[in-house]
């Protein structure tokens, strides 16, 4: 009968001694074993054409206590046992970066930084309510506020009302989210309006093109970002009042949309310097 160990190796005090020798890698035998479970211990038998081999492998990567009974199995079975054709290593290894994966953060680079002096426009902020009209590729038609989906029977300041009467005009704008201001008679400014429009945000895709029951914010300015062109639309505001309401002369502001950074900002004609917070306790602004 074949001897598969050699007689030095034969002796149990032997292993013993080996395997508590592993106690410093004690996570990576822990993970061992766990394969070794997983998989039966005939793995070991696939993976490498020397048995004695296989048997030192059990040692290092299973826990010791383990590795013991592990080893006798394995003598046992070599007797008996046919060897099976090799797997080769990819299957533990497989299962090997499965297991260390579940202790892993999921890995979230950091981000590229858009160049400053890029393309800006600038907008007339209009003081209403954020509105969205949510359009789905089988046809769903939804609305929704700046937080919530909303109904005509759950209504903000009658947005989805309006936007149901005016669905035919409005699948118009194709699949997608559609942003925009709700504003003008009894929201906010009120902007001396007799109605209650919806201005479009997407001014890039939107200008004299649009559904027929909607606006777009005007623009002020666009081109290289400029702090120049920045104050000089407030000051447009300010001497001439509203662009989006020719005749009122308390604009709230104007917002930026930085091309590059693909982000939105915002100037306001009063207290610009405070948060929007703070303004709203000291009366200066609106909550929308």
């Amino acid at each position: 009968m074949e001897q598969i160990v050699n007689e030095d190796t034969n002796d149990a005090d032997y292993w013993r001694k080996l395997a508590i020798e592993q106690q410093a890698e004690i996570k990576r035998l822990s993970l061992y074993a766990k394969l070794a479970d997983e998989y039966g211990l005939s793995i070991f038998f696939d993976c490498f054409v020397d048995r004695n081999e296989a048997l030192g492998v059990c040692v290092g990567h299973c826990d010791p206590v383990l590795a013991l009974d592990a080893i006798e199995n394995l003598k046992a079975a070599a007797h008996t046992r046919q060897r099976r054709p090799a797997h080769g290593l990819s299957d533990l290894k497989k299962a090997e970066q499965r297991e260390q994966g579940k202790n892993k953060m999921n890995f979230e680079g950091f981000g590229k930084i858009a160049r400053w002096s890029r393309n800006i426009t600038i907008t007339e902020k209009i003081d209403g309510t954020n509105a969205c009209i949510f359009i789905g590729e089988n046809g769903e038609f939804l609305t929704a506020s700046r937080t919530r989906w909303i109904t005509p029977a759950d209504d903000n300041y009658g947005f989805s009302k309006w936007a149901h009467e005016n669905k035919d005009d409005l699948l118009s704008l194709g699949v997608g989210k559609h942003f925009g201001e709700w504003w003008g008679e009894g929201i906010q400014r009120r902007y001396d309006q007799n109605k209650k429009r919806f201005s479009l945000f997407n001014t890039s895709k939107w200008s004299a093109v649009r559904p027929e029951c909607c606006d777009v914010v005007p623009i002020i300015y666009n081109g290289v970002l400029d702090e120049k062109a920045v104050s000089s639309a407030i000051e447009i505001l300010r001497t001439n009042g509203s662009v989006a309401a020719p005749g009122f002369m308390r604009p709230e502001g104007i917002v930026i949309w930085h091309e590059a950074a693909c982000k939105y900002f915002k100037k306001t004609l009063e207290k610009d310097e405070e948060p929007k917070s703070v303004a709203e306790r000291h009366g200066h602004t609106t909550k929308l």
